[in-house]
């Protein structure tokens, strides 16, 4: 099993890394996964600059520190997103991130290629100050679509209000265990596979 880690957020050793330790710990305690870690904050690439180039060829222009993802991305059997909430949305990095994914939707969409043999599936991790009932809608919905350009599915979550500060999730025990629970169950559906 090969799992994309990326942290989203540009606070190293925050409360969405941590969440993020908690969700992998089942995979890296059976020693069953190769798990590849990217701190998005940490990565020199530019947004989406809509030059089309893609839509000619099915590949980004761009040569910075995204480009090594697109064969990833591709690669991988999950890609696990945690993140902080930042007005209601996710971080800039996040969502120039979910931009640079669009030379897979043209070739998804328009070139009708298949991307995928076996559809890659996703997790959101994601974290927020408030406790506002709609938090995590928009987060997550761009990550379904995010992943339906790479030919992937949603296949679960944790969300978490009411944690700002770092090291605040520490106090939350029992989102704590529900994304190692969360962890263990995919990694056990895994193995089943």
């Amino acid at each position: 099993m090969h799992i994309l880690a990326i942290y989203g957020s540009p606070r190293k050793g925050g409360n969405s890394e941590v969440l993020l330790e908690h969700f992998l710990a089942p995979f890296e305690n059976a020693n069953s996964a190769l798990i590849e870690k990217i701190r998005l904050y940490e990565l020199n690439f530019s947004p989406c600059l809509e030059c089309g180039e893609c839509e000619r060829n099915g590949s980004c222009k761009l040569k910075d520190d995204f480009f090594f993802l697109y064969s990833k991305l591709l690669k991988v059997d999950l890609l696990v997103l945690s993140t902080p909430v930042f007005f209601y949305s996710h971080p800039a990095m996040v969502q120039a991130f979910f931009e640079r994914l669009q030379p897979f939707w043209i070739r998804k969409n328009v070139f009708k290629e298949k991307l995928r043999k076996v559809p890659l599936k996703g997790v959101l991790l994601c974290i927020g100050a408030t406790r506002g009932e709609k938090l995590f809608d928009g987060i997550k919905r761009s990550f379904k679509y995010a992943l339906s350009a790479l030919d992937g599915e949603l296949i679960g979550n944790v969300f978490v209000r009411g944690v700002e500060k770092k090291g605040e999730i520490l106090g939350k025990k029992s989102a704590l265990k529900k994304a190692e629970e969360l962890g263990l169950k995919i990694l056990r559906e895994f193995q089943r596979a």
